[in-house]
């Protein structure tokens, strides 16, 4: 079905077209990102702290208390720099600090054992 075209009315100025543009190039399909490998790492550091931590106040406060440590020290130092990049979670903080003074109180407890014999 075609349309008459409408008389062009001389008096009024008519639209210039503009000249057409090359299209842009499309960008390959991107999938939604995943958490940060680093978010993840300190919340896994910050669970294994207090595990450790927490089992080494009743079973091998040495060795457990020692690891609880120093993998919270890590999941802090992590969790921090997460958070200083824009993260919002603070459960890895947390968790690392939790861990991190289960692990001191299992190997003062041992110490204090081991010293008190």
């Amino acid at each position: 079905m075609s349309h008459p075209q409408q008389p062009v009315d001389p008096s009024q100025p008519q639209a210039q077209q503009q000249p057409a543009q090359a299209p842009l190039p499309q960008q390959p399909y991107q999938p939604p990102q995943a958490p940060q490998k680093k978010a993840i790492t300190a919340m896994r550091q910050g669970v294994i702290s207090i595990i450790t931590g927490g089992v080494s106040l009743f079973l091998f406060p040495a060795i457990l208390g020692t690891i609880g440590f120093i993998v919270g020290i890590s999941a802090i130092v992590l969790s921090i720099k997460e958070m200083n990049a824009g993260a919002k979670n603070p459960a890895p903080l947390i968790l690392g600090i939790l861990g991190t003074i289960m692990g001191a109180v299992g190997v003062g407890g041992a110490l204090l054992l081991q010293f008190a014999r």
